[in-house]
């Protein structure tokens, strides 16, 4: 099975959902639901093995805050132990901003197309990084294509 990569809307909501589901749909992250993390939380517990860059793991960190600001109490503690799990895959910037996708979304996005062409499972909340990285060919999951609205 592939390894799962989450963008980093995707993972705030994935470690704010764990540490307080009460917290979702609220500050950074209105645009989901319990319905979603729950989701996410049986896509994510399907996958062994999970990858990120240091990008998107410093974007995550940045959104989610320490100590006082954290969006849930023992979100900065969950994120640090879901990194202490993954694989981490160092793609240098310099490198990255001659790609297709730096320009218009940044580095944390751009990094994501490495690990998709690695064959990494990439998986997207964000609509225009998903037509991008589709229309390069590159693989990568609508998020909000899977969810079920029953």
């Amino acid at each position: 099975m592939k390894r799962l990569v989450l963008d980093t809307n995707l993972l705030v909501l994935f470690i704010v959902g764990n540490a307080d589901i009460r917290r979702v749909g609220a500050r950074r992250t209105e645009a989901f639901t319990a319905e979603h993390f729950n989701k996410l939380n049986e896509i994510a517990g399907s996958h062994k093995a999970h990858v990120s860059t240091p990008n998107v793991l410093t974007e995550a960190s940045n959104l989610i805050g320490a100590a006082d600001q954290e969006l849930a109490k023992g979100a900065a503690r969950l994120l640090a132990e879901y990194i202490s799990r993954l694989d981490e895959i160092y793609e240098p910037s310099s490198k990255l901003i001659r790609g297709p996708l730096y320009a218009r979304h940044g580095l944390a996005d751009a990094s994501l197309a490495v690990l998709a062409v690695n064959g990494d499972r990439v998986l997207t909340a964000d609509g225009p990084l998903y037509g991008i990285m589709s229309g390069h060919g590159i693989l990568v999951e609508n998020f909000t294509h899977l969810i079920s609205y029953d």
